[in-house]
C-alpha cells in the first residue's frame, strides 16, 4: 500500500510503498481506511528536526473513518464490518494512571502517527478498545472529523461553559469551528469567531451557520463584540490560533471572572499581564487533546448535526497527490483537507 512517511529528520514527507497489514494482535482490529483528516500538527511534524531516529520512517495522520476488516482472537467489539473512528491517544494500561480510569495521565502516552504508525495510507491495525462505532446514517467523510471536534469538546468541558455564556473563538481553522458549533450546541448566548486577513475561511463559518464573524484586518475585538452582541466583553475565550498576540488579545476582552482556555499549540511564548489577571480574578487554563467522554459526546452531536457539518470539509485529494493535500491544509483558503487512499 502506498502511504505518507516521515523516513528521515531532514527531508520532506514522501510517499512509500509499504507492505499492506494483513493480520492484527489479539487485542486489535485492522481497518481499511475511507478518509484522513490533514491536521495542524500533521504541517508541524512535516517539517519537525526533533524526531527520534529509532521512530523513522513513520506514517503520519491521526483524523480517520474506516472499516473493520479483521479482529484479533480476543475481540468482541467491534465486529468485522463495523464502521468506526479511532480515539488518537495509545495508552500503556498498566501505569498508576490507568489503573485508576485517568488515561490522559498515562505515563507512557503516546499518539498515532507521531510515536505510533498512523493512517495517511489504506490500512492500519490499531487497539479495539480505541474504537468507536458510528451511527448508521454518519457519513463516512464527516465521521473523519470526529477526532477534532472531540478536541473541541475537550476544551468547551475544560472551560466550563454553561448555556447562557457568551464566546469569543480566536481562529476560524477546524479547532475553531468545532468550538463554536458546539459551544451553541450547549446553549451559549453569542458566540463570536474572529480571525486575521481570514475572508475564505470565515465565509465557511457562515455556511456553517456561524453568523457573528469578524475579519481583525478590518475591526478590533472590542469593537466588533460591541457592534455584534451589544457587550464589550465575553465571559470565555478560546485561544484557537496558536499565536502567542492572542493570548493578550483574549485577556483583554474577557469580563470580571472570565477564562481563556488554550488550545492552540505555541512555539513561543507570550507576553501576558498578570495585573489583569489578578484585578479581574481571570483564570487561564490549557486543554490538549480529549477524553474518551468527549468522544461519545461529539459522537452523539454528530449523529443530530453531521449533514450541518458539511462545510467544514473543503478539499478531498487522493493519497497520491498529498503534498497538493499539505499545500492546501496550510493556506487560508482551505479547512479540513481530507485525505482518500480510494480516490
Amino acid at each position: 500500500m502506498l502511504a505518507v512517511q516521515k523516513t528521515d529528520v531532514h527531508q520532506p514527507l514522501t510517499l512509500q510503498d509499504v507492505p499492506t497489514p494483513q493480520h492484527c494482535g489479539p487485542d486489535q482490529v485492522l481497518i481499511q481506511i475511507h478518509a484522513t483528516g490533514i491536521c495542524g500538527s500533521d504541517l508541524h511534524l512535516a517539517h519537525w528536526t526533533g524526531w527520534p531516529a529509532e521512530r523513522l520512517p513513520l506514517t503520519l495522520g491521526h483524523e480517520f473513518s474506516g472499516v473493520v476488516t479483521a479482529v484479533g482472537e480476543r475481540v468482541r467489539q467491534p465486529t468485522v464490518g463495523a464502521r468506526v473512528v479511532v480515539q488518537s491517544d495509545v495508552v500503556c494500561g498498566q501505569c498508576e494512571a490507568c489503573r485508576r480510569g485517568d488515561t490522559a495521565r498515562c505515563a507512557q502516552l503516546g499518539f498515532i502517527g507521531v510515536t505510533h504508525a498512523g493512517a495517511f495510507c489504506s490500512h492500519i491495525a490499531v487497539a479495539a478498545s480505541s474504537c468507536l462505532t458510528l451511527p448508521d446514517a454518519l457519513d463516512l467523510d464527516i465521521a473523519a472529523l470526529a477526532e477534532p471536534l472531540a478536541v473541541a469538546r475537550c476544551a468547551l468541558r475544560t472551560s466550563g461553559l454553561q448555556a447562557g455564556d457568551t464566546a469569543l473563538v480566536l481562529g476560524p481553522g477546524s479547532i475553531g469551528q468545532a468550538i463554536a458549533l458546539q459551544a451553541l450546541d450547549l446553549g451559549a448566548r453569542h458566540v463570536v469567531v474572529a480571525g486575521l486577513n481570514d475572508e475564505a475561511r470565515l465565509a465557511q463559518c457562515q455556511a456553517l451557520g456561524l453568523t457573528h464573524t469578524v475579519d481583525l484586518a478590518h475591526d478590533t475585538v472590542p469593537q466588533a463584540l460591541q457592534r455584534l452582541t451589544g457587550e464589550a466583553t465575553v465571559q470565555h475565550v478560546f485561544e484557537a490560533t496558536g499565536h502567542p498576540q492572542s493570548i493578550a488579545d483574549g485577556l483583554g476582552v474577557l469580563g470580571v471572572g472570565g477564562v481563556l482556555t488554550v488550545c492552540g499549540v505555541h512555539f513561543q511564548p507570550a507576553t501576558v499581564d498578570t495585573r489583569l489577571i489578578v484585578m479581574n480574578r481571570l483564570q487561564v487554563r490549557g486543554s490538549l487533546g480529549s477524553a474518551t467522554q468527549d468522544w461519545h459526546e461529539v459522537l452523539a452531536f454528530m449523529a443530530r448535526r453531521g449533514a450541518d457539518l458539511a462545510p467544514m470539509i473543503t478539499h478531498r485529494v487522493p493519497l497520491q497527490a498529498f503534498e497538493r493535500g499539505f499545500e492546501l491544509a496550510r493556506s487560508k483558503a482551505a479547512s479540513k483537507v481530507l485525505l482518500l487512499p480510494t480516490a
